[in-house]
Parts: C-alpha cells; sequence; structure tokens
C-alpha cells in the first residue's frame, strides 16, 4: 500500500512515497487496537462542533430533550468525549484521533488541540502554543511506549494545513531520545508516521 505523503510536509520538503509493507523505524501497525480507541462510530461523532452546538442549541430552545435524530443527552456525550486532559496523553491521543476521523483530510490542527484541553479559554498565540506542544510532547512519548503510530503527526497548522518545520523536527528528536531507531532524515520519519497515524485513524472509521 503506497500513500503519497508530501502534501503533508512543507512545500520545500522532498516528495516522498512510502510502502507500507517495510516496518517503520519504531513502530508498526498494532496487532491489537487498544479498547480505549475502539469507540463506536455513531453518525452524531462526524458532527462538526458548530453542528453539534446547533443541536445542543435547538433543544435549548424548544426546552425539549427528545425528538431530533439524537437527543440533548447524547449530545452533552459527544461534546464530552471530544475533551482531553492535557495531563493524560491518552486522552488527548483518543482526540486526535477522533478529529481526524472527522476530517476530509484525516488531519486535525493546533487550534483544535487547544479546544479540546482548555475549551473555556481562547487562543493567544505563542502561549497557546506552548502548551499545546507540552500536551502533544507527552503524546510522542505515549505512542512510543504503546507501539503506536506517532499520531501527533496528524497535527497541523490551521492555514496551511501542513505540518510546520518546527513539528517535524520535534517529532523526529524527541522520537531519536527515546532510542528510536528514526534514521538519517527527519522527512522520512514523520512521513511514515503520517502514513501509520492514517492507517490508524482508516481502520476506527
Amino acid at each position: 500500500m503506497d500513500y503519497q505523503t508530501g502534501s503533508d510536509l512543507p512545500s520545500n520538503s522532498p516528495r516522498i512515497t512510502l510502502s507500507l509493507q517495510f516496518p517503520p523505524a519504531c513502530v508498526r501497525p498494532p496487532a491489537t487496537t487498544p479498547e480505549y480507541l475502539k469507540l463506536p462510530v455513531q453518525t452524531i461523532s462526524l458532527l462538526t462542533d458548530d453542528q453539534l452546538n446547533n443541536l445542543e442549541n435547538n433543544y435549548r430552545r424548544k426546552n425539549k430533550t427528545v425528538g431530533g435524530k439524537w437527543t440533548l443527552q447524547q449530545a452533552f456525550d459527544e461534546k464530552q468525549l471530544r475533551l482531553a486532559d492535557e495531563n493524560d496523553p491518552e486522552s488527548l491521543l483518543r482526540v486526535i484521533v477522533a478529529n481526524s476521523r472527522r476530517s476530509s483530510d484525516i488531519r486535525t490542527t493546533y487550534a483544535d488541540v487547544y479546544r479540546a484541553i482548555r475549551p473555556n479559554k481562547k487562543w493567544t498565540g505563542n502561549s497557546s502554543q506552548r502548551i499545546v506542544n507540552r500536551a502533544l510532547h507527552n503524546v510522542i512519548k505515549y505512542c512510543v511506549a504503546n507501539n503506536l503510530p506517532i499520531a501527533t503527526s496528524l497535527v497541523v497548522q490551521t492555514a496551511t494545513r501542513q505540518l510546520t518545520q518546527d513539528a517535524i523536527e520535534n517529532i523526529y528528536n524527541t522520537a531519536r531520545s527515546l532510542d528510536c531507531d528514526v534514521g538519517l532524515n527527519a522527512y522520512n520519519f514523520v512521513a511514515r508516521q503520517i502514513a501509520l497515524s492514517r492507517q490508524l485513524v482508516r481502520i476506527l472509521h
């Protein structure tokens, strides 16, 4: 199975074709999917945040809790699934996978991650970015420790829908510091993690 991953990396990076029959340097496709990622894929889980808010607002406006395709309680439950604890990499990994599942390009953004861990706070530039970076760093360590693809490779900038150079180097250097055989090329390693992470999202779809 081949994946063209050049569109996920900066435009000046080499375009890479990956073949998944070769084992990854650090992780391989999991033989079994972790139980916490096996969330039932219901149609409500594919609603955007705005659509979910509209569903809740419609119920509140009519002073009802049932009557639509989904109940008000189902809307509440789905909203909770989209939140994560920044100190709990497992919960944040779940959100990254779920967000990517809803996305047409199988990606999520730094802003999406920030909303998941700080739902009542506005994005404030560098300060918010540092908070997200710390949380994603822990997810990288969690993925490596649990033999999972490094799903932070699916977290991109909102404007470009691409990984930044800093993000590529951070994924590569963190994996290397955890004794992964990452090879000599950061682009190759990260592109492989993108392909494997997307494979995981597709398996769970």
